[in-house]
């Protein structure tokens, strides 16, 4: 039994399969929202009863109206009526009918406060997961960025994640409507065993086929979607992006014909997957008012009892008015969680990722660095290629000191820089801090981490003000004394003065509204305000003229005596005044 167990839930099936998905995100989630979950089914559960009372309560009234004389032989009044010695039935129609009305309002109130808390509910767990998503997407490591596209990681986390909430209001939908299926199905079947079992039978039979024949259809159909629901942010990053080269290159049409091919593919195949749940629905409906035209003809003929015809087909379409919805929901939530599977499938395999290290239990220790970091016999090549990027690395950087390095393009500089941040680990070799590795203790390692502050080629910035750029933080917890000295150490004064709101001066989308120069000059001050001990620059001061560069770097150095700076320039004459400068060729390092 525990083999077949795991063979249901195991995470290695190709295949889409619903009870491990319920499993798996159901452990996903805190305790507060299983509660929650279990409290929605409950509801559901409730809903489903009042609404078999409420169906109930249809037959006597029915037949009070049709033949009151009926209720004398009915097995819920029977009794009642002999023991309160009532001679005329029809007297009951008044509290009949005000009982049947208060479990009408009971029961749509029911199903009312159901459906809120029910998507609440998905809505509550889809917020969760999808914060644990982003979590897990942003603390991979560094080489796992690298290969992922981040089109697919914003796909993930925007429509990926809606076919997520959709999927788990599906689930909740054919629990809930299931149940109500069933309470009515009871109810049919103790008025007209054969007439609802053939009918119910039918109605079933007809759904599997129509499922069995759609199921490949519509995982195929998703896959499509979330295929090109990926590409469409892809090309929409890439158009936003390159919006100079398009203007100039008058190459609108290029980018438009990628984006409607794939908006195409998207909207033809959701409305593929949207007719192969609404289809059903007339479909079954004709077939009912079929069966009823027959039954009543057969009944008639047969029996001549029109009376009780006449109450079995008022049961009977009130039964089968909120029969055919509840059944159609049933077969229409299948359908999303069949075409949303892929996507689902997805947000597993991301959410089942190998827990990383919590960095908030780790004691950060910032007087680790008090005499060297040193690079022994470090090789490096990345996991998808055989080849090293750098072989046999050995030097030492001592606080204080300020270290250059220059080289070809592509000669390893940058990734020399990431092993440094500890963004990669080297293949072989070992990274020493003050005598002791920080590749085997993880106290050593963030420490480390922590007292970097990184300038990189690629600047980005935030779409807000200056000041938050720099502080990253809100106004109310800002150090005002502490961003002056980094605004006078970085030269942006002039910048400040010369903008319309100072400091507060918004810079637009990734500092659009700024010259490169500035970017950089923004992102220096930003490193500075970290209280950051080393600095690396990668060639982070490339937009100054040499003038501006000079200042800011003897600025720094009033600004900290004790930084430590390691920077990237493909101009020697910017590091004339580094103590040490390495030069990166043929895969190995060389001071010059």
């Amino acid at each position: 039994m525990l083999g077949i167990m795991n063979l249901i839930l195991s995470k290695k099936s190709k295949n889409f399969n619903i009870l491990y998905s319920v499993v798996f995100l159901s452990n996903a989630l805190s305790k507060d929202r299983k509660s929650q979950l279990l409290i929605t089914i409950f509801v559901n559960i409730f809903a489903s009863l009042s609404e078999m009372l409420m169906l109930a309560l249809v037959i006597p009234f029915l037949n009070l109206l049709i033949n009151p004389d009926s209720l004398k032989n009915t097995i819920f009044f029977k009794d009642y009526i002999i023991n309160n010695n009532i001679n005329e039935p029809i007297s009951l129609i008044t509290p009949l009918t005000l009982i049947f009305i208060v479990v009408i309002i009971i029961a749509t109130s029911v199903r009312i406060y159901c459906l809120n808390l029910t998507l609440r509910s998905a809505s509550d767990v889809s917020i969760d997961i999808s914060s644990k998503l982003y979590n897990n997407i942003l603390n991979q490591t560094f080489e796992e960025h690298i290969k992922v596209n981040s089109a697919n990681e914003i796909a993930y986390l925007t429509s990926y994640l809606t076919k997520l909430l959709n999927s788990i209001i599906a689930f909740l939908t054919i629990f809930s409507s299931g149940l109500n299926c069933l309470t009515i199905i009871v109810l049919l079947l103790f008025v007209n065993s054969i007439a609802t079992s053939f009918s119910i039978l039918s109605i079933i039979l007809i759904y599997l086929l129509i499922s069995k024949n759609l199921s490949n259809k519509l995982v195929n159909y998703g896959k499509i979607v979330g295929t090109n629901s990926k590409l469409k942010v892809k090309y929409l990053q890439e158009g936003l992006n390159s919006i100079r080269d398009i203007i100039l290159d008058n190459s609108y049409s290029i980018f438009l014909r990628k984006f409607r091919n794939t908006e195409t593919l998207i909207r033809k195949n959701a409305i593929k997957i949207k007719f192969s749940q609404g289809f059903t629905k007339p479909a079954i409906e004709g077939l009912i008012y079929i069966f009823i035209a027959a039954f009543s003809c057969i009944t008639i003929i047969s029996t001549d009892n029109s009376t009780g015809l006449l109450a079995f087909l008022g049961v009977f379409g009130v039964g089968a008015k909120r029969l055919i919805p509840n059944i159609q929901k049933v077969y229409d939530s299948s359908v999303i969680l069949k075409s949303n599977s892929p996507q689902v499938s997805k947000i597993i395999e991301l959410l089942h990722a190998k827990k990383k290290t919590d960095i908030n239990k780790i004691k950060i220790n910032h007087n680790f660095f008090s005499r060297e970091i040193r690079f022994e016999n470090v090789f490096f090549k990345y996991s998808t290629s055989e080849d090293y990027v750098l072989e046999d690395i050995n030097f030492q950087i001592r606080k204080g000191e300020k270290i250059g390095l220059v080289g070809k393009t592509g000669s390893g500089k940058s990734t020399l820089l990431d092993i440094l941040m500890t963004f990669l680990s080297p293949s072989s070799g070992n990274i020493y801090l003050d005598g002791k590795s920080i590749l085997n203790s993880k106290t050593r390692f963030y420490s480390w981490r922590a007292l970097i502050a990184h300038v990189p080629q690629n600047i980005f910035l935030f779409d807000t003000t200056i000041e938050e750029n720099i502080t990253m933080l809100s106004t109310s917890e800002i150090n005002s004394k502490k961003l002056k000295r980094c605004l006078d150490a970085s030269q942006l004064n002039n910048l400040i003065s010369n903008s319309s709101n100072g400091i507060k001066t918004k810079i637009g989308e990734r500092g659009k509204l700024l010259s490169g120069g500035e970017i950089q000059r923004i992102a220096i001050a930003r490193a500075l305000y970290r209280d950051s001990k080393v600095l690396i620059f990668d060639e982070a001061t490339s937009a100054l003229d040499k003038q501006t560069e000079k200042d800011i770097m003897e600025s720094i150095n009033y600004f900290d005596k004790d930084i430590t700076i390691i920077s990237v320039a493909h101009r020697i004459s910017s590091l004339s005044n580094f103590d040490r400068i390495y030069k990166i060729a043929n895969k190995n390092l060389k001071k010059i």
